[in-house]
């Protein structure tokens, strides 16, 4: 069981995680996991949610292992003292099912919410439906939210994730995402689409991984704490299942 079932939705932490997860969703292992993982800097679809600073978050995840998951993600912000600061909170509930030898469909809702220490600098939330396919290796999910960022904009985001194994400990994945405006009443400071790529690159150590990543996200620039920034992040994380 991975403890990140949602990770594809949030491409933040891990883009290993969608393909993993609805596999091993429908292979029958049921239980309850957990995580918690430190990182350099949090994205979230190719910007930077942690406004540039250090993260720690904690997952748990439960798998009946028939089809049916559900699991929440919770976040805090290093902010120049050793006291984390709320984040943001992620709750989601789905079903997944084998249809073939390697294929698994996957379908659910999720909500999350951010603080105001995120990058968009005040507190914000939405909500998603997501539908994919998934096998070991690739994934590919689409989700629609009626109320993007909490302002009733309807947004659609698709994403495909692909996971290479380059040794027993090494791997390697690549991961792209579009966001859609659906809306008509587009602010004129955001772009009808926005992409978003990361490259990660992973080993694991044990039972701890370490993976580096490189994000891109555009057409513009980043923007936080009252500066922009560039469109490329790099960056460092630890995780610990238990």
């Amino acid at each position: 069981m991975n403890v990140c079932a949602t990770g594809a939705a949030r491409t933040g932490r891990s883009v290993v995680t969608f393909a993993v997860a609805v596999a091993a969703a429908s292979s029958g292992i049921a239980g309850i996991g957990g995580q918690v993982t430190i990182a350099s800097e949090q994205t979230f679809r190719g910007r930077s949610i942690s406004a540039g600073r250090s993260a720690i978050g904690l997952d748990l995840a439960y798998d009946d292992g028939g089809g049916p998951y559900a699991g929440t993600q919770v976040e805090g912000v290093l902010d120049g003292d050793a006291t984390p600061h709320f984040l943001s909170a992620r709750g989601y509930a789905g079903f997944a099912r084998r249809i073939g030898l390697d294929l698994t469909v996957d379908a659910g809702l999720t909500h999350t919410r951010f603080s105001h220490y995120s990058g968009f600098g005040r507190e914000t939330d939405y909500s998603e439906l997501f539908a994919g396919l998934a096998n070991k290796r690739s994934s590919a999910r689409i989700s629609i939210s009626p109320n993007w960022l909490g302002r009733g904009n309807v947004t659609a985001y698709g994403e495909i994730t692909h996971l290479i194994p380059l040794s027993d400990r090494w791997n390697a994945t690549l991961h792209g995402g579009l966001l859609l405006w659906l809306s008509d009443n587009l602010p004129q400071t955001a772009p009808r689409l926005r992409y978003d790529i990361r490259i990660g690159l992973s080993r694991r150590l044990g039972r701890a991984q370490l993976e580096a990543g490189w994000v891109v996200g555009g057409p513009r620039m980043d923007r936080y704490r009252g500066d922009e920034h560039g469109h490329h992040i790099l960056t460092i994380a630890a995780s610990l299942p238990f």
